[in-house]
């Protein structure tokens, strides 16, 4: 799922919101207010889905003197976020209570705007939100949005298409790194044969260790395959056994090598002791 981040315009923040808004990651607008008659524009992730926008474009004046304009669905409609971080209808003096725009920058997504950041103008010895409805979005207007939804849609993609073939290229260039090494290992296990069989007895010993805990036909060349495979699509990582058995897959191999050959040689010698069998009289 193509994640955004849920934001709300704390006064702090509010002061950098002019300069850093192209920048900002907007949420994607919920069903909610198109399930309770609004035409916000569902979530989709097709980036040829179909983006239908409707609603009265507004500009908001913030207390740190920016402006933002932006789509509201359903027109001058108050929210607040629970508990859980849903929003939920409220009266425009709750605490808490405000607004979400969507489509700022034609961009995707909702920001939601707390009325007490909103700015105030004293009119009459009254004071009002300065909060202006600039009328139904053109057609035009509706074309700008649409085609900018799209374009960041396929963006998302293309970004997270790029980031699975990097890791996929940084997974294939490990395992040649480490076949490398383990090549180099065998080849230095080699030379040492002769002049340190006590060695030798201890990596045998640890390899049918590693066996009897990771018997095949379960664990395998086949299982680092799933494992890496797994870790690489689905972003879920080898646990401390896994890791086990990976880092030290060469001594597993050659007890198993060991013991395959073993059982080869005891079933030769079993056939080769067995009387032959009579024929037909």
């Amino acid at each position: 799922m193509i994640r955004r981040a849920r934001l709300a315009l704390p006064a702090a923040f509010a002061a950098l919101l002019a300069a850093a808004l192209p920048a900002v990651a907007q949420e994607a607008p919920r069903p909610g207010p198109a399930s309770e008659g609004g035409d916000a524009a569902p979530r989709a992730e097709d980036p040829q889905a179909q983006v239908e926008v409707k609603g009265n474009r507004f500009r908001v004046k913030l207390r740190v003197g920016s402006e933002i304009e932006g789509v509201l669905p359903r027109g001058l409609f108050w929210e607040k976020q629970d508990r859980i971080g849903d929003y939920v209808p409220a009266k425009e003096k709750d605490k808490g209570a405000g607004i979400r725009l969507y489509y700022v920058l034609n961009m995707e997504g909702e920001l939601f705007i707390k009325r007490a950041d909103i700015a105030l103008r004293e009119e009459s010895g009254a004071s009002s939100l300065v909060l202006r409805d600039l009328g139904a979005l053109t057609e035009e207007q509706k074309s700008a949005i649409r085609e900018r939804v799209l374009a960041q849609r396929r963006k998302v993609i293309e970004d997270r298409e790029k980031t699975v073939k990097a890791e996929m290229e940084k997974f294939a260039k490990e395992e040649e790194e480490k076949k490398r090494k383990e090549t180099e290992k065998q080849g230095a296990a080699k030379e040492g044969e002769a002049s340190a069989p006590a060695s030798e007895d201890e990596e045998a010993k640890k390899g049918d260790a590693l066996l009897a805990k990771y018997p095949p036909p379960d664990w395998g060349e086949e299982k680092i395959k799933d494992i890496e495979h797994r870790e690489v699509v689905l972003g879920v990582f080898r646990n401390e056994q896994e890791k086990e058995f990976i880092d030290n897959f060469a001594l597993w191999k050659a007890s198993k090598e060991r013991m395959d050959k073993a059982e080869a040689e005891r079933k030769a010698e079993a056939e080769k002791a067995a009387p032959p069998s009579e024929g037909p009289k």
